[in-house]
């Protein structure tokens, strides 16, 4: 099979996960795309025998767990993805509900580079060092070279150099000089 589109360019992979059990026939179930290097998409599978060796069981990856147990969006990463494309990458996943209970999770991978190519206009504009951290405060785009994507940053919602916002509802967080605060 073949997609008939091709991904975003934003977007290096993207699927569904099921929750385990969802379906009868399979109780262990993923349908996920991603782009090859010539940029086509191409289905990525996995093991999804909870008896094999090289069984794939997703439900302990932050990107699953996340939505599982009730988040709204989750963001992982940066990480490198070992397992799919070997990038220094992001994980946002949801859930996905069916008559109001949990289905599975809708997801998407997007390389660190990309991400930060799409944002990096909108830094440019703040003036001074300016940052995104995910919840767990890791840095997933930045201005500055001194906060590089993958580093944590440890300052609180005002650290005194540092003013913290969240960007909307996501689990994201501008962080920008004190000296920036008009902005």
């Amino acid at each position: 099979a073949h997609l008939p589109v091709h991904l975003p360019a934003l977007i290096a992979g993207i699927g569904f996960i099921a929750a385990p059990g969802l379906l009868a026939d399979a109780p262990w179930y993923l349908e996920w795309w991603q782009e090859n290097p010539s940029g086509d998409p191409v289905q990525l599978l996995r093991d999804m025998d909870p008896a094999s060796s090289a069984f794939y069981d997703y439900t302990h990856w932050d990107w699953y767990a996340g939505p599982s147990s009730g988040a709204e969006r989750t963001i992982c990463g940066p990480y490198v993805d070992y397992l799919c494309t070997d990038e220094y990458s992001l994980t946002l996943s949801v859930p996905v509900l069916a008559g109001g209970s949990f289905a599975g999770v809708a997801a998407a991978d997007v390389f660190v580079r990309r991400f930060e190519a799409a944002v990096l206009p909108a830094l440019r504009e703040i003036p001074g060092p300016a940052f995104l951290v995910n919840a767990e405060g890791r840095v997933v785009a930045s201005n500055t070279a001194s906060r590089v994507a993958g580093s944590v940053y440890r300052g609180g919602s005002r650290d005194g150099d540092h003013v913290v916002r969240r960007v909307g509802d996501l689990p994201l967080s501008l962080v920008t000089a004190t000296a920036c605060e008009a902005v």
